[in-house]
């Protein structure tokens, strides 16, 4: 699952810089089954990434994570801390 969360973070810094012809609801139909995979928590709870496994973290599995919770507020943030957050 780690390599699958870098390809859709890359996915997605092509579709915010404006190189991708896929829309931001394309990619959350794309990828909504990922996140699914990641998330965990108990019913009623907000859900959390299961980005550590056995000691190890895993970048990619966190940072997909958050760009597909706020996946609008980055298309709204043009800050440079974004993209380099976002850079792969």
């Amino acid at each position: 699952m780690h390599r699958e969360c870098r390809v859709a973070i890359q996915e997605f810094n092509q579709i915010k810089s404006g190189k991708s012809e896929r829309s931001l609801e394309e990619w959350t139909r794309k990828y909504k089954t990922l996140y699914q995979k990641i998330s965990y928590g108990p019913e009623g709870m907000p859900d959390i990434a299961d980005a550590n496994i056995e000691g190890i973290h895993f970048t990619y599995i966190s940072q997909f994570y958050s760009i597909f919770n706020q996946r609008e507020y980055y298309f709204i943030d043009d800050s440079d801390h974004t993209m380099n957050f976002l850079k792969v």
